[in-house]
């Protein structure tokens, strides 16, 4: 339960657009609370999108709308430690801009992972993996 995971293709199931973003959550989410996140980061731009009764599936959703609906999913479990997987690679700027200004009001450890360190700032480490003739040298840059 203190651990959340987002990875570049979040899991999307073939059931409600609530179930799907409150999955693997034990406590009890309140639908406005779901609401909120979905309309600050911008999820859809029709309204009757946002139907949380709303049958959806991976085909139906852009791998954008995914990993923000992973984001959301790990923001209503609240973490301790949130893993991020280039988990911000399939969104525009805008809406990594808004999920770093959510995740920075949040008492939460990230951990992320990416191709991309520079979009990123107050970190507190960074670390390059580089893999020479198979093997894995790290460095610390910051």
């Amino acid at each position: 339960d203190k651990y959340g995971y987002i990875g570049a293709t979040p899991f999307v199931f073939n059931t409600t657009l609530r179930d799907n973003i409150t999955y693997g959550n034990r406590s009890e989410v309140d639908d406005k609370l779901i609401l909120n996140y979905l309309e600050e980061l911008e999820m859809f731009k029709e309204k009757d999108s946002y139907d949380l009764n709303r049958i959806i599936d991976n085909n139906e959703l852009s791998s954008g709308q995914m990993q923000k609906m992973a984001f959301v999913r790990s923001l209503l479990a609240k973490p301790e430690i949130l893993l991020l997987d280039e988990a911000m690679a399939n969104l525009d700027d805008e809406s990594k801009k808004k999920i770093l200004e959510i995740l920075k009001k949040q008492n939460i450890t990230l951990i992320n992972s990416t191709h991309d360190p520079d979009r990123f700032e107050n970190v507190d480490s960074i670390y390059k993996i580089d893999l020479i003739e198979e093997v894995k040298i790290i460095n610390k840059i910051i």
